[in-house]
């Protein structure tokens, strides 16, 4: 939970600057041209595009490895269901329409 805070926060963070220099650029396009800063400023946003795709990047590794370890658990709770109610059967204690009920 506490890397998912950390990267929440980054990716804000991230997500705030890149908002603040598309909207810098934008406003102050007329005073680009005039001084010939294009590149320069073209670099700056590159590098907080950058910045961006990284937290991103990390943020998505993270939700990937999240959703494999639930669905890890429920596949492995689905068998141990599963395991259970077949030894009930085979032991007699369990009809094979009463698995249906419990495993469906």
């Amino acid at each position: 939970m506490q890397r998912r805070k950390t990267l929440d926060y980054e990716l804000y963070e991230q997500q705030a600057e890149n908002n603040n220099k598309i909207y810098q650029f934008i406003t102050a396009m007329q005073e680009i041209k005039l001084q010939q800063c294009e590149q320069r400023r073209c670099n700056e946003w590159e590098e907080v595009q950058r910045n961006l795709y990284y937290v991103q990047r990390r943020v998505l590794a993270l939700r990937q490895n999240e959703e494999v370890g639930s669905v890890f658990i429920n596949e492995m709770k689905n068998l141990f269901v599963t395991v259970m109610a077949a030894t009930a059967v085979i032991n007699g204690d369990m009809t094979l329409g009463g698995v249906d009920s419990v495993v469906l």
